[in-house]
């Protein structure tokens, strides 16, 4: 009967340990997954962060662009400013000659 319960004994410890086991299995499974979901959104973080740098970056270069376009306009403004001040300059000394001819 001793014999009988040492084994019933063993066979109890041995199950216990099994279910140990499985717990930790169970456990470090959990943390692996958790890991891994914990790395997927770090990425998607860093992807995000990325995305939102690369749109900043594009919307730089689009008010560069307008800058630049802005710029073009006020210099041909500027231009077309000075031409139309020389062609009534020209238009006014023209118009002296004519005068001085007619007087003479």
């Amino acid at each position: 009967a001793d014999k009988k319960a040492a084994e019933a004994k063993r066979l109890a410890e041995a199950d216990k340990k099994a279910a140990e086991a499985k717990r930790q299995a169970e456990a470090d499974k959990k943390a692996a997954e958790a890991k891994r979901q914990a790395e997927a959104d770090k990425k998607a973080a860093e992807a995000k962060r990325q995305a939102e740098a690369d749109k900043k970056a594009a919307e730089a270069k689009r008010q560069a662009e307008a800058d630049k376009k802005a710029a073009e306009a006020k210099r041909q403004a500027e231009a077309d400013k000075k031409a139309a001040e020389a062609k009534r300059k020209a238009e006014a000394e023209k118009k002296a000659e004519a005068e001085k001819a007619r007087e003479l």
